[in-house]
């Protein structure tokens, strides 16, 4: 597991928090320590940089706009499926994953 302020790739290169990366490294942490804090994080910021039609940047926050992996918005997309062997936390509160707006753009819901 390597984070800062957010699950990155790696200490010494980039230190991007690509989200195909950041989702696996915050399940390791759920079982190591149940914390959600930078999982939440991520999550929110993938959101707030989606494009217009939904797809996401690989690693957020970003200035390198030209990196759009819609196979890492698909991951985006089933992060946000609750799992309760992901999302559970310590306690029995539920970590809130659905970023609406974002996600409906994506997948064209909320279009009648």
């Amino acid at each position: 597991m390597c984070s800062l302020d957010a699950f990155v790739d790696t200490p010494w290169r980039e230190q991007a928090q690509w989200w195909g990366d950041a989702r696996v490294q915050a399940w390791n942490v759920f079982h190591l320590n149940g914390d959600t804090q930078l999982f939440r994080r991520g999550i929110a910021q993938i959101a707030a940089q989606t494009l217009p039609n939904g797809l996401t940047y690989g690693h957020a926050p970003t200035m390198a706009h030209e990196c759009i992996l819609p196979d890492f918005t698909l991951i985006w997309l089933i992060t946000l499926v609750p799992q309760p062997c992901l999302v559970r936390r310590r306690g029995g509160g539920w970590v809130v994953l659905t970023p609406r707006p974002a996600a409906d753009r994506n997948t064209g819901g909320g279009n009648d």
